[in-house]
């Protein structure tokens, strides 16, 4: 199941950047397991082979050097050396989808609900 439709279009400011400085320099409980988490969201609707399963964690940390520095790491860059199975607006539907979940489970965002 695909929620990108609910997300919202833009973040609140600096959003980005605080959950930039999480997976780049934190590396304890509770936020690694949050990038963890996050990271699970990311390609939530691929097959569930081992070969979707390489190609979703090639993603994510795709989206996690993209994140830090979308100057030194852009897309293009990106999807040549990961090989990425993905377009441009579907990468950056996938990194909003992490970088919403990452945020609500740090306690930037306030907790999706169901419509």
């Amino acid at each position: 199941m695909d929620n990108t439709k609910n997300l919202p279009k833009a973040l609140p400011r600096g959003i980005n950047r605080a959950c930039s400085g999480i997976v780049e320099s934190v590396h304890v409980p509770p936020y690694s397991d949050y990038v963890e988490q996050a990271c699970m969201t990311v390609g939530a609707n691929y097959a569930l082979d081992k070969a979707s399963e390489c190609q979703r964690q090639k993603l994510a940390l795709a989206i996690k050097l993209n994140l830090i520095d979308r100057k030194e790491y852009p897309y293009a860059l990106l999807q040549r050396r990961f090989d990425l199975p993905l377009g441009i607006r579907a990468f950056l539907a996938e990194k909003r989808k992490f970088i919403h979940t990452l945020a609500t489970l740090c306690g930037f965002l306030p907790p999706q609900t169901a419509t």
